[in-house]
């Protein structure tokens, strides 16, 4: 099988092909590793370097993984710097992983390498293996098939020996009992409310004037690009064919690279015309296509903003792509008291009734945690006591805060009949303060599916404990450089 791919990888097509490909060509990133990069140097493992842009690419691609999930990085809770660090960190696991497993002499044979390459989608025309693909895509990619080969080799490699280290992590019978224990344990409680109360009538002008002196800086209108693009649809250019979709993309990015002070040739050379955006805003606050993160980016990156040259070609989901180029700029300009007044009276008496609410909340919680009774207090404050029993780790409730449940299932039993008593904030500001009148353990009688189940779920997090201390080992272990 080898012998007969190696005989047949002859062609070529567009060099912008490794940038589609290079995620689902290889299983742990071992193509940069192979191909060359004249990025600056990151880090350095045992003398595989690792360059800027090949943490850049990786972050690209956990940035899509992430947008195909959660639908933008804010609803992930990520940010561009985390993306990096990340992507860093993965690259230098890698390193280790495939210095382990050489300097191991760990093998595969040619049979496996081989099915593996079969099995790759990205090589598949009409659900098979095509071979045309196959020559194709390594041409594009400047791989001959020995390099490809052994790239494939050293991921199964890595994947065996993960397969080995995971796969050792012993999971005991009490170990399950006393998971199935705690997932299904269920606790009582008693709960009250403080309201954030907020009150901008009472938030005084020199309040407001103060605030908006000292942060000034906060309080400009972002700087804005008017913009020259061309936003490419597979159902307009070429419906029902992904594969000539994929080439034009790629010509008219070649094109718009070959070009790079006018967009003009990419747009003759797909017989469209160019169209002009209006105002994008730098913060991203712009509705639609032009508040996505990628674009945003593309369109404020030094190369397009700073240089004024066309943008590489973006991606923005199956079949479809924009490629862009600044028309105009408006700097940032800072905004008069009088345009934010009402705007910082608001943020001012959002922070007033937290802060009244949290400080009330803890005051409550130490005076509950002394003795008090929480119906007392309630009265006193003209608050309610609420109530719920029963209570599970997954409970999902309009009547019980999701916070209110999570806290409760992190306070500590009650001990010789004292409630436990703990504090948390709640959605729009509110304080919850919490206690913890009885605990009920789960059942642990389990069937067999249900043990298997739980032991299942152990040995996943005992496994991840367990690669986690290789990793670190390995670290300390082989030389790793950091650069930047």
């Amino acid at each position: 099988m080898l012998e007969a791919i190696r005989s047949a990888v002859k062609g070529w097509v567009a060099w912008a092909v490794v940038i589609v490909i290079s995620l689902p060509f290889i299983v742990v990133g071992g193509y940069s590793y192979f191909a060359g990069d004249d990025g600056r140097v990151v880090a350095e493992v045992e003398g595989v370097e690792i360059t800027r842009e090949q943490v850049a690419e990786r972050a690209r691609q956990q940035q899509r993984q992430l947008e195909e999930f959660f639908g933008d990085l804010g609803a992930a809770g990520v940010d561009e710097s985390t993306l990096r660090r990340e992507a860093r960190g993965g690259l230098i696991e890698e390193a280790l992983l495939h210095v382990l497993v050489t300097d191991g002499n760990l093998r595969v044979g040619d049979r496996a390498v081989a099915q593996r390459i079969r099995q790759q989608a990205i090589f598949h025309q009409g659900g098979t293996f095509s071979m045309e693909r196959y020559q194709q895509l390594l041409s594009a990619n400047r791989l001959t098939p020995d390099q490809y080969e052994e790239m494939v080799r050293r991921d199964l490699l890595v994947e065996q020996f993960q397969r080995a280290v995971t796969g050792s992590a012993l999971v005991r019978d009490w170990d399950t009992a006393r998971l199935a224990a705690l997932d299904r344990q269920q606790r009582d409680i008693h709960y009250l409310v403080v309201s954030a109360d907020e009150a901008p009538d009472a938030v005084s002008d020199a309040a407001v004037q103060a605030h908006y002196e000292e942060n000034a800086e906060r309080y400009t209108a972002p700087r804005q690009v008017r913009l020259e693009y061309i936003e490419l649809h597979q159902d307009e250019l070429a419906p029902d064919d992904s594969t000539r979709f994929f080439e034009l993309t790629e010509d008219a990015a070649n094109v718009a690279y070959e070009d790079p002070d006018s967009l003009q040739s990419a747009a003759d050379l797909l017989g469209v015309e160019l169209s002009y955006s209006d105002w994008v805003p730098e913060d991203g606050s712009a509705e639609g296509l032009w508040g996505r993160p990628e674009v945003v980016e593309a369109a404020f990156s030094d190369d397009v903003l700073e240089f004024g040259y066309n943008s590489e070609l973006i991606e923005l989901g199956s079949g479809h792509a924009l490629l862009l180029r600044v028309d105009d700029v408006r700097e940032a300009e800072p905004l008069g008291l009088d345009e934010v007044a009402d705007e910082i009276r608001r943020e001012l008496a959002r922070e007033q009734g937290r802060l009244q609410a949290r400080n009330l909340g803890e005051l409550l919680e130490r005076e509950i945690a002394a003795g008090a009774e929480m119906a007392e207090l309630a009265e006193r404050e003209g608050l309610e006591v609420r109530s719920a029993e029963g209570l599970d780790r997954g409970t999902l409730s309009d009547a019980v805060p999701t916070q209110v449940v999570d806290r409760a299932f992190r306070l500590p039993r009650p001990v010789d009949g004292q409630p436990s008593v703990g504090g948390t904030s709640v959605q729009g500001g509110d304080y919850a303060v919490v206690q913890v009148v009885a605990v009920t353990d789960g059942d642990t009688d389990l069937g067999d599916e249900e043990r298997e189940h739980w032991r299942a779920d152990l040995r996943q997090v005992f496994s991840q404990s367990e690669w986690q201390a290789l990793m670190a080992g390995l670290r300390e272990e082989m030389d790793v450089k950091l650069r930047d």
